[in-house]
Parts: C-alpha cells; sequence; structure tokens
C-alpha cells in the first residue's frame, strides 16, 4: 500500500480512532486524508477515492491533531497558526487560530477540547480549541524548539518531550487531565456523604418526635387536671349573698326625719 501524493516532505502523521482513516501533514501545505479500506494508489474510475488532499494553504503543516471525538483536526503551522478542518471536508481549513510566534512543530491532544503545543519558542503551550484560548505555559526548554511529546506508560499525568538539545524531560500534567474515574468516585463519595446525612437526620428525628409526644401529654394532663378543678367548682353549692353588703343606702327625705322623730 503507498500512495504519492504530497509534493514535499511529510511531517506528521494521525489516524481516526475506527482506523479508516489516515492522515498526513506535509511542507507542501496540504493535508490529506487516505481511506485505508480502499488501498494505496490512484482510483478507478467510478470507484471511491483513495484520497483527498486539501487546497494550498500558503503555510507548511507541521504537525496534526484528531479532536472533539473525532470531529475536528488542528494542525500546526510554520507561521505559529492552528488550522482547524470539519471531519471529511478537507478543502480548506474552517478556522485559523494564530497566537504562537514561532513554529508549531508538534500536537498532543489533553481531551477533546485541549492540545499541547510544542513551539519553536521552547515552550509547551495549553491550548484550547472552539472556543480558541491560550489556556497557559507548561514548561521552557531554555529556547531549543521542541521535537517530539508522548504521554507516559501510565495515563496521561505524564508527558515526555524531546528537543535540540541531549535532555529528555518529563512534566506533570495531572492538573489538566479531565480524569472521568476521579469524578466517578467523587459522585460515589457525595453519595456515601448523603447517606450518612439521611442515616443522621432519621436517628435524630425518632427522639425528637417521641419527646413532642411527651410533652403534648404533660399538657393533656394539665389541662385535664385544670379541667377537673373547673367542674369540681362548679359542683358545689352556690356562694351565701352576704344581706345588706351590696344595698345601696337610701337617703330620707326631711318629712320623714320628722314624723321619724314624733
Amino acid at each position: 500500500m503507498r500512495w504519492d501524493v504530497h509534493t514535499d516532505y511529510v511531517a506528521d502523521l494521525a489516524c481516526d480512532g475506527a482506523g479508516r482513516t489516515l492522515l498526513s501533514s506535509s511542507g507542501d501545505c496540504s493535508l490529506c486524508a487516505y481511506d485505508l479500506r480502499t488501498g494505496g494508489g490512484p482510483s478507478t474510475k467510478g470507484a471511491r477515492p483513495s484520497y483527498r488532499r486539501s487546497d494550498d494553504l500558503e503555510d507548511e503543516l507541521l504537525s496534526l491533531a484528531v479532536i472533539k471525538d473525532g470531529k475536528k483536526v488542528v494542525c500546526g503551522t510554520a507561521e505559529g497558526a492552528l488550522a482547524v478542518f470539519h471531519w471529511d471536508d478537507w478543502d480548506d481549513a474552517a478556522d485559523v487560530y494564530a497566537g504562537h510566534p514561532k513554529s508549531i512543530d508538534c500536537l498532543l491532544p489533553l481531551d477533546d477540547d485541549t492540545v499541547l503545543t510544542g513551539s519553536g519558542d521552547g515552550l509547551l503551550r495549553v491550548v484550547q480549541i472552539h472556543p480558541n484560548k491560550l489556556l497557559g505555559v507548561v514548561g521552557d526548554h531554555g529556547g531549543f524548539p521542541l521535537e517530539a511529546m508522548r504521554f507516559g506508560p501510565a495515563g496521561r499525568n505524564l508527558v515526555g518531550t524531546v528537543c535540540h538539545d541531549e535532555v529528555v524531560r518529563l512534566w506533570d500534567v495531572s492538573v489538566l487531565v479531565d480524569d472521568g474515574d476521579d469524578d466517578e468516585d467523587d459522585d460515589e463519595d457525595d453519595d456515601e456523604e448523603d447517606e450518612e446525612e439521611g442515616v443522621g437526620a432519621g436517628a435524630s428525628s425518632l427522639p425528637v418526635r417521641a419527646h413532642r409526644g411527651a410533652a403534648a401529654e404533660d399538657d393533656s394532663e394539665d389541662s385535664d387536671d385544670i379541667d377537673k378543678s373547673a367542674d369540681s367548682d362548679d359542683s358545689g353549692p352556690p356562694p351565701k349573698k352576704r344581706k345588706g353588703k351590696n344595698t345601696p343606702h337610701r337617703i330620707q327625705t326631711e318629712n320623714e326625719k320628722f314624723f321619724q322623730d314624733l
């Protein structure tokens, strides 16, 4: 299987998740997509084309990566821009994001939205794609251009890089990696905490209810005592009225006083 498509050096390769399409970026300023199911060589008449090539982007494509769950392809250029292609639309870049002062020689996807970029100025950067945003700098290689970078053997917490010196460097990028396992563990911890809080609330609610019941019984007993005392007072003989106690005093007239004296 062989394709003789590019007119200049091939800078980088990448493949889709299903292993059906191979991508190549080249110094001839183009991107090529090869259908691995059809085989190499020229396409026969009426058959599915074995490859598709983009238009001339007028900038060398030095690196590439597949992102957005296989829906986008991002390419690093010699002028320091990121050219973004829609999958299966290889004619021209849909978006170009400039921002690096020198060439982008290597790319490494962190997740579907974020890539690490290795630049000719020696800086290892973190860049978000759609929306396009420079998130920060991971490390510096003393001004030497980066040549390649790979994840470590155990997950994506470590990234190894090489540049134009004699040193192999490892960078801790665990803070940048979106680990689904950690999220699941956090969710499980939250569920356990909620369950513990629910058990505690149920345990504390029982004595509260008992206390309220006892208080209600005490209140009912007090009210019964009051009612009994009221009933006992009502059942006894009525109090006797004292004569003359409340009778108003009558004032005698002058005639009554005269006849009383006789």
